[in-house]
């Protein structure tokens, strides 16, 4: 059977399974689509699965079955303009599944549907099967339950979730079906629970179930757990347990348990199936270590930053391989996150460097890469990294290495400095579901600190704003290497902030640039046909990041009226007490410390006036986007106007 835990790539699974099911969806207009999990293969330590989408839509014509994998291809070039194409998601999905040790595979009949099955490879994970899925107490298993559905799909959904929790469905079509059931003094106590899948387009569903359910003593008895569109709100005569579609397997379950009278005690984990007692037992057990994050790109450096602090490590950054060997000579540090691909000196270049110049031979670094790959781990492994971590990083992992590499020792925790959080904005609360935005996802890496995935999807809106023009002046040049360096940080960036369709198209951006700088000499390389179609891909997805983005952006503060006729604030500041806090300041900004921008906001209220805004404005600008060296300047500017008066 299909095991209850796996270890592998959920990032990549996810990828692969929203794009082929949103397919699905988008070429089947009426009927259903379904998501069946079976197991191919199993050995001691390895499980091959497969993942089947089925739909009942329009289906493929057997000649295009061959090319549907191509680059731009359509399921129909004749439906395009009704239902648009696969665009890259398909080609990407399939290079995916063969990186997973898998492939995907199409049956399909025109105007019957299809069947799009992908393979997985991955590793059992060892963990007890009985504590992961909760089961119902002995007690009540065997118990009769009586399902109200005339929905093929949903009663075979329905009836198989029932089973596996050991409960006997008995299928109806509709309320009076089940009263001629109700009415036979044989059948009463064969029922203990009364399922109803409310039928769509029913204008009072839950009301005209309760009125029919009135009319039969046996049945209005029964308890009632009703499946009905999300947010139904109703006052009834009688308790109903509601469950919202789409339908959760967990939701359903906590419904069945609480109308059957059971209290749940089980034990729950999270996601990665990694549980949180596990969790918090190696973050105790690495608190207070010092850890060096080497990655050229500012928001990476903030989530890896922020998820380590508020476990109490304590976190330098490095933009590169050259500045984490200078900080490496400096300071002492417990483990080192290695980027590998970075501009003026790469990650495995410092790490060989690491073990050879520096000859620091015992200290552990772990690599971090997007291709987690046969080939780039045993490059990793050959010039000297200890481990690897797959980016964007998952929380289970990360904890996992961290947890193999630092030992227990006697550390103070890092105390981090207080922060705003979305509690002090209430008006600004932030939404479960963005469009083109996984945002659980996101929040997780970032440890559910909305305030400062607020602040990093700002950042993210404001640095790559015009990054379609600067990939088309690079194509009209052409530089492939620059190419492919930009679109491998966009890839990454927009990864770690759930922005998926956007970071899978910059994804083959960067292969398509690789593919290209690779080329035998000589070779002719038109590029600009493949590049148009990629870019149009990635404008679209960009548009659709920023206007969810837009939905989160704080309201901008407007001047008070007259602010301009106020006397100059600056000549009222007394430089002899703030110097202490401005000097703190630029020790901070002296070590590349990103926490200097939470102390420059403790400090702004202080440096107001007209005379000090051009000053304040820079430090505040280059701190924001991590340019220390230029806000070294632009305090020193400050500091001297200060001084002057």
């Amino acid at each position: 059977g299909v095991p209850n835990r796996v270890l592998g790539d959920r990032l990549r699974l996810n990828q692969i399974l929203i794009n082929l099911i949103n397919n699905a969806f988008k070429f089947t207009s009426s009927g259903a689509v379904s998501l069946n999990v079976s197991c191919r293969e199993r050995s001691a330590d390895r499980v091959v699965l497969a993942f089947a989408i089925c739909d009942t839509g329009i289906g493929i014509d057997h000649s295009r079955i061959d090319t549907l994998f191509n680059a731009f291809s359509q399921a129909d070039a004749t439906t395009t303009r009704k239902y648009g194409g696969t665009g890259l998601g398909l080609t990407i999905s399939k290079r995916l599944s063969e990186l997973m040790h898998g492939d995907i595979q199409v049956v399909s009949e025109p105007n019957r549907g299809s069947t799009f099955t992908l393979t997985a490879t991955f590793e059992l994970s060892g963990l007890p099967e009985e504590h992961f899925i909760p089961a119902l107490p002995a007690s009540v298993q065997g118990q009769g339950v009586l399902l109200v559905c005339d929905d093929g799909a949903h009663q075979q959904m329905l009836e198989s979730t029932l089973r596996d929790w050991q409960l006997r469905p008995t299928t109806v079509k509709c309320l009076e079906q089940a009263r001629e059931i109700m009415t036979s003094p044989a059948s009463q106590p064969d029922y203990q629970l009364l399922l109803i899948d409310a039928p769509e387009g029913v204008a009072a569903p839950l009301e005209d179930s309760l009125q029919t359910l009135s009319r039969q003593e046996n049945l209005w008895a029964l308890p009632v757990v009703f499946l009905s569109q999300a947010g139904l709100k109703a006052e009834t005569a009688r308790e109903v347990f509601i469950v919202d579609r789409p339908v959760k397997r967990s939701e359903l379950f906590d419904a069945v348990s609480a109308a059957l009278g059971q209290e749940l005690r089980v034990d729950r984990f999270d996601a990665a199936g990694q549980s949180q007692q596990e969790r918090q037992r190696i973050q105790k057990q690495i608190a207070g270590a010092h850890i060096l994050v080497v990655d050229d790109v500012i928001i990476n450096q903030q989530i890896a930053k922020e998820v380590l602090n508020r476990v109490g490590i304590r976190v330098s950054v490095a933009d590169n391989g050259q500045q984490a060997l200078t900080l490496l000579e400096q300071q002492t540090f417990d483990l080192v996150l290695m980027d590998l691909q970075m501009p003026v000196l790469g990650g495995l270049e410092a790490t060989q460097q690491i073990r050879g110049r520096l000859q620091l031979k015992q200290l552990p670094v772990v690599a971090m890469t997007a291709n987690v790959i046969k080939g780039v781990i045993e490059e990793c492994r050959e010039a000297g990294c200890n481990d690897y971590l797959s980016k964007p990083l998952e929380m289970d992992r990360l904890w996992e290495v961290l947890g193999q590499w630092i030992p227990a020792a006697d550390r103070p925790p890092y105390q981090m400095e207080s922060q705003p959080q979305e509690s002090d904005c209430p008006q600004q609360a932030f939404p479960e579901q963005l469009p083109g935005i996984d945002v659980s996802v996101a929040l997780e890496r970032v440890g559910g600190n909305t305030a400062l995935y607020r602040s990093l999807l700002q950042d993210f809106k404001h640095q790559y704003a015009n990054v379609r023009e600067q990939l088309e002046a690079l194509i009209e040049q052409p530089d492939y290497a620059a190419i492919r360096r930009l679109a491998h940080s966009l890839k990454g960036v927009a990864s770690n902030l759930g922005i998926m369709e956007l970071s899978l198209t910059a994804k083959a951006i960067e292969h398509h640039a690789k593919a290209l700088c690779d080329r035998p000499d000589g070779e002719s390389a038109p590029c600009a046909p493949e590049f148009e179609h990629l870019l149009e891909d990635l404008s679209h997805h960009l548009l659709q990041a920023e206007r969810s983005i837009m939905q989160v952006s704080p309201p901008a503060a407007e001047p008070e009226s007259g602010a301009g006729l106020s006397p100059d604030p600056s000549a009222g500041i007394d430089y002899t007490q703030i110097k202490p806090r401005l000097d703190a300041l630029a020790r901070l900004i002296d070590d590349c410390d990103a926490d200097s921008l939470d102390h420059y906001d403790a400090l702004k209220p202080q440096l107001t006036g007209a005379e000090l805004q051009a000053c304040a404005d820079q430090l505040e600008s280059h701190l924001n986007c991590f340019s220390f060296d230029e806000a070294s300047n632009a305090l020193s500017a400050l500091r001297q106007h200060l001084e002057a008066r």
